[in-house]
C-alpha cells in the first residue's frame, strides 16, 4: 500500500508513519510511506506520478495550501484515492466529508484509532473497484455497490444515481461518474443514462427498457458503443 503523509509538523508525521508502519507488520500489508512538510510539495510529486498513492493522509491546517484545498485538488483527477484528514480542530469536518474522505484523525493521533481506520483503508482499497462514492437523501456519504446502481442520469450540476431502494447524488458530471464505473458492467446509452447491464430486460435498436421497467432512447451517437457494450457482456450472439 502507497501512502503520502503530508503534514508541516515533523513529529506528526513520523507519529503516523510509524503507527501505519507498526499496522502494516500486524496485518502483513506491505506500506511504503512518503512524507512532506507541504501541500505544495505533496502536489508538485503526486501531478508527476499521478497513482503514487493508494491513500493520502493531510493535515487539515497547515501553512500555505491546506489539506483540504490539497484533497480538492486532488479529487478533480483522482476519485479514488482514499483520503484522511488530520486535525486538532473539527471545523471543515462537513467539507472534507463532501471530498469523500474516509475518516478524521484527531491530534494526537492514537495508535488504535490508526489501526482501525487502516483496517477500514485496506478494506476500501480491497473493494474499491466496484464502489461508488455518492450522498443519500440526508446527506451522508455513503459507498455503493456498483452491482446495486440500476442506472445514472443527469441533473442539475451533479449526476442522479438509482438504486432499487432510492436515488442517491453524485456532486460531478456523468462523463466524470463513468470514469469510475465498471466498463464490463455498464454502458452509456445517451448523453443523459448510463444503464447497468445487468439490470436490463430488453434491448432494441432505439431503446433499452429496465427489469424495473423504466424505458431509455438509445441514441444515434452511442448505437455502436452500446452494440458492442453488448456484444462484450453477452457474447457474439446479440444483435440489435
Amino acid at each position: 500500500m502507497r501512502i503520502g503523509v503530508c503534514d508541516d509538523d515533523i513529529m506528526q508525521r513520523d507519529i503516523v508513519a510509524q503507527y501505519i508502519g507498526q499496522w502494516g507488520r500486524l496485518r502483513g500489508v506491505s506500506v511504503e510511506v512518503t512524507s512532506f512538510e507541504s501541500a505544495e510539495a505533496f502536489l508538485m510529486y503526486w501531478e508527476e506520478e499521478p497513482k503514487s498513492f493508494d491513500l493520502a493522509v493531510l493535515d487539515v491546517q497547515m501553512k500555505g495550501m491546506t489539506g483540504v484545498e490539497l484533497a480538492t485538488r486532488i479529487r478533480k483527477k483522482d476519485k479514488r484515492m482514499a483520503l484522511i484528514f488530520l486535525t486538532g480542530l473539527m471545523d471543515g469536518v462537513f467539507r472534507g466529508y463532501e471530498l469523500h474522505a474516509l475518516r478524521y484523525w484527531s491530534k494526537p493521533l492514537s495508535l488504535s484509532d490508526c489501526h482501525e481506520t487502516m483496517d477500514l483503508v485496506l478494506e476500501h482499497l480491497e473493494k474499491k473497484q466496484e464502489l461508488l462514492p455518492a450522498y443519500a437523501e440526508d446527506r451522508r456519504v455513503v459507498w455503493l455497490d456498483m452491482r446495486d446502481i440500476i442506472y445514472l442520469q443527469t441533473a442539475t450540476y451533479a449526476t442522479c444515481i438509482h438504486t432499487a431502494e432510492q436515488a442517491y447524488t453524485y456532486r460531478g458530471s456523468l462523463t466524470h461518474v463513468a470514469q469510475m464505473l465498471n466498463d464490463k458492467m455498464f454502458v452509456r446509452v445517451s448523453r443523459s443514462h448510463i444503464v447497468n447491464m445487468t439490470h436490463v430486460s430488453v434491448f432494441s435498436r432505439t431503446t433499452v427498457t429496465m427489469k424495473n421497467g423504466e424505458r431509455f432512447d438509445i441514441s444515434y451517437k452511442q448505437k455502436e458503443i452500446v452494440r458492442s457494450a453488448l456484444m462484450d457482456y453477452y457474447g457474439e450472439g446479440i444483435h440489435i
